[in-house]
């Protein structure tokens, strides 16, 4: 079980939910060990580095959300007694979700379940300019330069975030893809690209006007040291998929309407 310790109601709800699994006869185990799954308590961000961190290892997590959107969560905390006897009586989905690896200067990281973004640096007190990039999507130049402000790899899981708030599409997380999309592009770039997860991903920083001479580079919201002009970031489907327990598919829509306000009376 991990809690987010930022989040002191779900820092205090730890030994309540331990005690109970114990009364109906579960077992926890610290994190070091093999588990059955492992109860992330928190928000998006705590279901996501949960996932990264044990999804390799074949342990599946399960999200309780103490934060204020808990997309990837299956239900909020004042709930989770109810959360905890599905699990417990193996009333869940186990969903193999894509997951995203990341090579940047000759090391691979992830798997990353929500998006690797490339961008401009905002930098305080300084310009912050654009950049021209190239785009390669299975070896075959898509967009050999486009100007933009930045370049988004999401999974599918991801695909909710800051792609969708770039203009790119919803992918049903199940679905093996993975989607491309420009950030404040000239015309050209403009347009969302949606690939096979098999494809392999490159993305070269051609120039750039910014006063820095670097861009950022995130993964999953962790960030990397700045990319220069000439250096390229891949990405492709991690050999590992984020094992992340749900309630189904059709959950997952209910809850896409209901978070993200499109289903209104």
């Amino acid at each position: 079980m991990r809690a987010n310790p930022c989040k002191s109601e779900a820092v205090k709800a730890v030994p309540e939910i331990t005690e109970y699994i114990k009364t109906r006869g579960g077992v926890v185990v610290p994190e070091d060990e093999h588990a059955e799954c492992v109860i992330a308590i928190g928000g998006d961000g705590t279901t996501m580095r949960c996932l990264s961190a044990f999804s390799p290892r074949g342990i599946p997590c399960v999200g309780i959300n103490a934060g204020h959107v808990g997309f990837l969560t299956v239900g909020d905390l004042e709930h989770w007694k109810e959360i905890v006897d599905r699990l417990l009586g193996d009333d869940f989905v186990l969903e193999s979700r894509t997951g995203l690896c990341l090579v940047y200067r000759g090391v691979e990281y992830g798997p990353h379940v929500n998006d690797v973004v490339v961008q401009s640096a905002r930098w305080p007190g300084k310009h912050s300019g654009t950049a021209w990039f190239r785009i390669s999507i299975g070896g075959h130049d898509i967009v050999r330069s486009v100007q933009a402000d930045g370049i988004i790899v999401a999974a599918p899981t991801g695909s909710t975030a800051y792609l969708l708030a770039a203009g790119g599409p919803i992918i049903e997380p199940t679905l093996g893809a993975v989607a491309i999309k420009t950030i404040c592009a000239n015309v050209q770039g403009s347009a969302p690209y949606v690939a096979g997860a098999g494809r392999e991903i490159v993305i070269t920083v051609l120039e750039s006007s910014d006063e820095n001479g670097t861009l950022c580079l995130d993964a999953d919201g962790i960030p990397f040291e700045g990319v220069r002009v000439g250096e390229q970031i891949v990405i492709r489907k991690h050999d590992h998929p984020a094992l992340l327990i749900t309630f189904g598919t059709p959950e997952y829509w209910r809850v896409l309407g209901e978070k993200k306000r499109f289903a209104r009376d």
